[in-house]
């Protein structure tokens, strides 16, 4: 149980850590600005690059890069904020994974030409998204 396994602790002990990774990957990177916490729930700015302003259409591409390497993050399309929300159980070995896979995803989101239609929808679920880009795009 919660208690038993003393997962509120836990949950603080994994997200400092979970933060300070996070924190490693946004001093490599220019267009990831701060990184906040509270326990597990962590947000990351994804910013123009160079700026402090948030860039809520890299954020989305970035989202989209983080989910093909198989790591889920949140985020608004409005926002520009990503939101990693690990499970209480997170091990350092998947805290290390996650900012692996966040940073191949800048890296491939602000060193390639990007391939647009890589990002459109498959199926209905996925209007947001196109409609985003088609707004940029248009």
């Amino acid at each position: 149980t919660i208690r038993d396994e003393d997962l509120v602790t836990r949950a603080a002990e994994r997200g400092e850590c979970l933060v300070a990774a996070m924190r490693d990957v946004a001093s490599r990177s220019e267009v990831l600005g701060k990184v906040r916490g509270q326990g597990l729930m962590v947000g990351v700015d994804v910013v123009s690059r160079g700026t402090e302003k948030l860039d809520p259409m890299t954020s989305l591409i970035v989202e989209a890069e983080c989910l093909h390497r198989g790591l889920v993050v949140g985020c608004s399309a409005l926002s520009g904020v990503l939101r990693i929300l690990p499970p209480l159980i997170l091990t350092d070995e998947e805290v290390a994974e996650a900012a692996s896979k966040l940073e191949e995803a800048v890296t491939y989101v602000t060193t390639e030409t990007l391939d647009l239609s890589r990002y459109m929808p498959r199926r209905a679920g996925s209007f947001r998204l196109a409609a985003t880009f088609l707004g940029k795009l248009g």
